[in-house]
């Protein structure tokens, strides 16, 4: 019996000496196989700042685009609210279709997307960043996994000297940065640098640097969970670094992930990563349209061209091949383009007193929203305003005509009732008649003379009203900027519709309280 177990003995210390031959110690992950995690994790921070950026971008176009629509509304309203051209309504209109896409763009598929895709480029940065912090804190001495110089068993120990010596590994917790870059590792069809192509296990680790490092081992001996001699995974492919370096049974490798189906195949982490370059693009700026050219080929520009150059339906699209052509004719040349688009609205000249800042002379420089409703309503009320008192003016004439006579009349009248009475005379006083002794025998009763003189007198104010309102014409532009019942318009000098009793309607202090 003794015999026995003495043998059985013998067998489980050979065993477990031959496992121990065979469990080599580890060996070091060669510097140029992780340092690329590094530009990974640096790509990520400029992945997100260029999604904020196209995002921006986006919501910026839209808030330019009603800019101009508000401006245009301004424009019509401040030099007359003319009837407008089809061409112009169509370049409005355009405003108007920008404006309202970009905003149900951004609630409906944009900011679900950035969330998305800033999501996603988190997991990947987080989970390189606890990779490679976890191995620099779990080495001491040149005991750990990452090769700090190339040839050798010097490894990375502590995160101090991970990020001393590779900077670009940091993670920042600082805010995204609002500005756009250009990303060197991570592009749109896959992971770009020297290692993307895939590495096998004689490229991935230094062979004879032992460094004690229990995550080089293949899968048969695998030895992150039983340091002593390696667990056996073969039912498993071990992922690191959110899927960069992968175990099976040659041993500790990079696999290819340098397309984005290679990416995706690999590891989520990194597909998801490519993926999300392109999750929003920077859209074609409408309002940068400038030529005849552009404006045929965007696409926001089809349906108010069906609709004011065509006389169609936004969506019937039975009569775009002639849209090219109304396009042509519409607009006739790039500088008439530019002048629908935005150069004679941008151009129109604010009165001093209506300026928000002295240096907003002119409805382009103006930005605020606010203050562009602000010169809307009262550009539109002083129209307002001026077409009542037109009209009021029109119907009391009309009433005047039809419920007065002439002065020969009202004296034929005075003559006939009151002839030489004078008693007669007095009770025709309220119809203007008075008793003149002096008179012609048979007419001493007769119109007084301020009676007679009131349609001279209304003459005369009509010919010097004529006079007040084209008193602007052919002044200099410095003039009339500066005269408050004129306006410049198109490089002339003209009467400001705001003349409300012969006094310009100003608002000195109309932004006051801005």
């Amino acid at each position: 019996m003794h015999t026995t177990t003495a043998a059985a003995l013998i067998l489980t210390l050979t065993a477990a000496m031959q496992r121990h031959a065979s469990a080599t110690a580890g060996d070091v992950v060669k510097g140029a196989s992780w340092t690329p995690l590094c530009s990974i994790t640096a790509d990520s921070e400029k992945l997100a700042a260029n999604l904020l950026q196209n995002l921006i971008q986006n919501a910026r176009d839209g808030e330019t685009a009603l800019q101009r629509l508000l401006r245009a509304l301004v424009y019509n309203e401040a030099t007359g609210g003319q009837p407008l051209s089809n061409a112009t309504m169509a370049v409005w209109s355009l405003y108007a279709e920008v404006a309202g896409r970009a905003a149900a763009r951004i609630q409906q598929t944009e900011a679900k997307a950035v969330v998305t895709a800033a999501r996603n480029i988190g997991r990947l940065q987080g989970a390189i960043s606890e990779f490679l912090e976890s191995q620099a804190d779990a080495s001491a001495d040149n005991k750990g996994c990452l090769q700090a110089a190339a040839g050798t068993t010097a490894v990375i120990v502590g995160k101090q000297q991970l990020y001393r010596e590779q900077p670009t590994c940091k993670m920042s917790w600082d805010e995204v940065k609002n500005e756009k870059t250009t990303t060197s590792v991570i592009t749109a069809t896959g992971i770009k640098h020297t290692n993307s192509g895939g590495q096998e296990n004689g490229q991935t680790i230094h062979s004879g640097q032992g460094t004690d490092c229990d995550i080089s081992q293949p899968q048969s001996s695998f030895k992150l969970t039983y340091g002593s001699r390696g667990n056996d995974v073969a039912g498993h492919v071990p992922k690191l670094a959110a899927g960069y370096f992968t175990v099976d049974a040659t041993g500790f490798k990079i696999p290819k992930h340098d397309t984005l189906q290679d990416a995706t195949t690999a590891s989520p982490y990194l597909g998801k990563a490519i993926e999300a370059v392109t999750a929003v693009p920077a859209k074609e700026a409408a309002t940068s349209i400038k030529t005849i050219a552009e404006l045929k080929a965007h696409q926001d520009f089809k349906g108010p061209a069906r609709r004011y150059l065509l006389g169609k339906k936004l969506t019937e699209t039975d009569g775009d091949t002639q849209l090219e052509e109304k396009i042509t004719n519409a607009y006739v040349n790039d500088d008439n383009a530019k002048k629908a688009l935005f150069e004679a609205v941008d151009a129109y000249q604010i009165h001093d007193n209506l300026r928000p800042s002295p240096a907003d002379d002119t409805l382009g420089k103006i930005t605020s929203i606010h203050i562009l409703m602000h010169l809307y309503f009262h550009y539109r009320s002083a129209r307002e305003q001026a077409i009542q008192n037109r009209m009021q003016k029109l119907q009391e004439k009309a009433k005047h005509a039809s419920d007065t006579i002439s002065t020969e009349e009202k004296e034929k009248e005075c003559n006939t009732k009151g002839k030489d009475d004078e008693e007669a005379c007095k009770k025709l006083a309220k119809d203007g008649c008075v008793f003149n002794p002096k008179g012609n025998e048979g007419k001493k009763c007769e119109l007084k003379k301020e009676v007679k003189a009131e349609p001279e007198k209304e003459k005369e104010n009509e010919e010097k009203d004529k006079k007040t309102d084209s008193k602007c014409t052919g002044k200099e532009q410095k003039d009339c900027e500066k005269a408050p019942e004129c306006k410049l318009e198109n490089n002339a000098c003209k009467n400001s519709i705001f003349l409300v009793n012969k006094k310009p309607v100003l608002m000195a202090d109309a932004f006051a309280d801005l």
